[in-house]
């Protein structure tokens, strides 16, 4: 969840932002659990203090800075949906397909 979520339970399209940014982790790491090995107040802790996921192996750069701008600590400077969006899919078109 995000930090403000945790702080102040609320919930925003922002958070929601930030919770998409977390299952990119997930669909990246093929499903590895986030923050492995923190119980929950410590990764409020470990978050609140400026800390993210790592990237995943298989996650390329450009969807990893997006969802570094999805775990911004200030909600406006999270980006719209339209622009991550648009933002996979161009990323999409340049990967190699398989």
């Amino acid at each position: 969840m995000a930090l403000e979520t945790l702080d102040e339970d609320t919930s925003t399209i922002e958070s929601d932002c930030w919770s998409f940014g977390v299952l990119l982790f997930e669909v990246f790491s093929l499903g590895e659990r986030p923050y492995t090995g923190l119980q929950n107040h410590e990764i409020f802790d470990h978050v609140k203090r400026g800390n993210r996921l790592a990237r995943p192996d298989l996650c390329p750069q450009e969807v990893y800075e997006l969802m570094l701008e999805c775990w911004d600590k200030t909600p406006a400077r999270r980006p719209l949906f339209a622009d991550v969006f648009s933002r996979l899919c161009t990323e999409a078109e340049r990967s190699p397909t398989a």
